[in-house]
């Protein structure tokens, strides 16, 4: 009787464990899914911090915009996203807590939107500036709102594979802005680039 006890016992265990990896297994897909839509952000806010590079030339040599900006100006339309991002990192946590992670995620989509407008349609330094900052304010956001959703979806097996997703959209976003800034004007790679958050919140 121990002997046919101790046998259905064992045989329960192993069915629980050969069905509970499996179904494991097919929910896998749909978290990968799930955190590489999330790190759509990090594409977009890999684009804002590869801008400068491509840009500068354009507007402080060329004039592209059609007003002048010095060397020190542009020092600091390049900084405002720093300040933007820091400023954000506390009322991000709030945010998470309060309406949850997507949607938190989700409502940044709005500065990264604004940021790009304010740069497409400058009329000046200030403008720039501007647009700057609300572009940092969403990249933060992301910074710390992607992962920390990604790390709570993921099942502890594929946690730490979801986890890199971030930063190689952050360096495509990068690499992307390099690229095509070598092909077109500042004004069109910011339309470029301003496409992208819409595209994320489309999609996510």
């Amino acid at each position: 009787m121990t002997k046919s006890l101790w046998k259905r016992t064992r045989d329960t265990m192993s069915s629980f464990v050969v069905n509970n990896v499996a179904g494991e297994s097919g929910r896998k897909l749909p978290q990968y899914i799930a955190g590489l839509a999330a790190s759509g952000g990090a594409l977009a806010a890999g684009t804002f911090l590869g801008w400068t590079s491509p840009a500068e030339i354009p507007l402080v040599r060329d004039s592209e915009y059609g007003f002048t900006i010095t060397t020190e100006q542009f020092s600091w339309i390049g900084s405002m996203a720093n300040l933007g991002a820091a400023l954000m990192c506390f009322p991000i946590g709030i945010m998470m807590k309060l309406i949850g992670r997507k949607w938190a995620m989700l409502s940044m989509v709005l500065p990264l939107v604004l940021g790009w407008a304010l740069i497409i349609w400058a009329s000046n330094v200030a403008m720039l500036m501007v647009g700057r900052f609300f572009l940092g304010i969403g990249g933060g956001a992301f910074c710390i709102a992607a992962p920390t959703y990604t790390a709570e979806i993921a099942q502890s097996s594929i946690r730490g594979t979801l986890g890199t997703f971030f930063q190689l959209l952050v360096t495509v976003g990068i690499l992307f802005v390099y690229g095509v800034g070598a092909a077109v004007n500042v004004q069109v790679l910011s339309i470029i680039c301003g496409v992208i958050p819409i595209a994320f919140g489309l999609i996510f």
